[in-house]
């Protein structure tokens, strides 16, 4: 998977370079550029998730745009989460891209550098649709030149979960630093009662995790510098060490194999006061104990409660892709996903952050108090935000290889430093190449 992908992004710079890639045909497009009621022009909109939760959203949200668009038809494809990247990739070999189509911000740089993606930061600058500052630097930060190539429409920053009720019976505040996050891990560990402080995921998906555990621990405020990575900086190693010396201690012995599923089964389960995660699994925690008793906030503070280093959340949201015969009509669908009413609603219905500025100004955002706190802390002055270089074709790769070593650090086989040397070896490695290929 990573040398095809790496082909990919190469054998794509290169034909997009000579500018191959100019006459990609889109899948749908058809008609002539400016349709009327009569005769409409048809644009093709693929859905990257889709299922039953999604796919009667974008229906709903096509319909109130088509009412509003009568010259203008959009024809919906669902696509499974899993299959999505294949088929962008395959649809852009084959010349049969969509006009626009949902896309993952660690997708962008391949797609982009195949010339698959057409920039819209100008269309968007003469946009009604506001998008926050935050949303345009994380969406800027996932593409291999900087360019804009999402109207940012969501991203699911890291949460800390923790139990209201606990907290409260034991005295403790709610852990806005570091610090207060290990005491609370100790204080609320009762291993003969079946209780830890902490769920903690040490299987598939925990290094992914542990990018935001370092940064807001370490307080570093660059992911690189001078071309070499920061991972294995000593306050970043320091923070990895004392986060995984927690396992078998304030979390349970099992932890070590947890993946999403089984970390958030252990603390819906009430065997962990704490879970990190983010906003997608805040319905599972109210159904397991109501409303009130679980609380979300931003990963805690280095040392000052309110001053924190955030990774910048992955953004995801609709791409117009070159070639289409209606590139206007794809804008106009496109703005529509990214305008205050339309992105309002689709956060609302999946429970994620609104980029729209105006969206996030919304009665159900504030009465989202685990939502609401995160936006806050995303626009905070106070905040420093880090991009991780979601750009980098071997990055998800790299992640998947780094999961081994990180058990190895848990169970005490290797210790942090020697984790944090491998994964920084790898991402040096990766960055080089990509500088190689298309340079500062």
């Amino acid at each position: 998977m990573r040398t095809t992908h790496r082909a990919l992004y190469r054998a794509g710079a290169i034909t997009a370079g000579l500018g191959l890639l100019g006459g990609l045909t889109a899948c749908s497009a058809g008609g002539e550029q400016q349709g009327s009621p009569d005769n409409p022009v048809t644009i093709t909109f693929w859905d990257n998730n889709a299922g039953p939760d999604r796919t009667p959203l974008y229906e709903e949200l096509i319909a109130q745009f088509e009412e509003e668009n009568p010259s203008i038809k959009v024809e919906y494809v669902g696509i499974p989460a899993a299959d999505a990247p294949q088929k962008y990739e395959t649809a852009v070999a084959g010349g049969s891209t969509p006009d626009v189509g949902i896309v993952v911000g660690w997708m962008v740089s391949s797609l982009a550098a195949q010339g698959a993606l057409e920039p819209i930061e100008e269309r968007l600058a003469d946009s009604d649709a506001k998008i926050a500052e935050d949303a345009i630097k994380a969406a800027k930060g996932v593409a291999f030149d900087g360019e804009l190539y999402i109207a940012p429409m969501t991203s699911t920053p890291d949460t800390l979960w923790y139990r209201t009720d606990l907290f409260e019976a034991a005295g403790l505040e709610a852990p806005e630093t570091w610090d207060q996050f290990y005491e609370a891990a100790e204080a609320l560990t009762d291993p003969a009662a079946g209780q830890f402080g902490f769920a903690m995921r040490g299987g598939a998906g925990s290094v992914n995790q542990l990018i935001p555990v370092a940064y807001s621990c370490s307080g570093i405020d660059e992911f690189f510098e001078d071309g070499e990575t920061t991972l294995n900086d000593p306050k970043n190693v320091e923070c990895i060490q004392r986060f995984a010396d927690m396992y078998n201690v304030n979390t349970a012995q099992a932890d070590v194999g947890y993946g999403y599923q089984e970390m958030v089964t252990a603390f819906d389960g009430g065997s962990a006061a704490m879970m990190q995660h983010n906003l997608g699994s805040a319905q599972n925690h109210i159904d397991a104990f109501g409303e009130g008793v679980v609380a979300g906030l931003p990963m805690p503070a280095a040392k000052t409660a309110g001053e924190r280093t955030i990774i910048a959340p992955t953004p995801e949201g609709p791409a117009m892709f070159t070639g289409s015969d209606n590139p206007d009509a794809a804008w106009a669908f496109t703005e529509f996903l990214a305008s205050h009413e339309a992105n309002s609603t689709w956060n609302e219905r999946t429970g994620q952050t609104p980029a729209n500025e105006d969206a996030r100004q919304d009665d159900w955002v504030k009465e989202n108090e685990a939502l609401n706190t995160q936006i806050e802390a995303l626009s905070d002055p106070k905040s420093t935000i880090v991009t991780s270089p979601l750009y980098l074709p071997d990055w998800n790769g790299i992640l998947g290889e780094m999961a081994a070593p990180f058990q190895s650090v848990l169970l005490k086989d290797i210790t942090a430093q020697e984790f944090m040397d491998q994964w920084a070896e790898k991402v040096n490695t990766a960055e080089a190449e990509y500088r190689e290929q298309f340079g500062d």
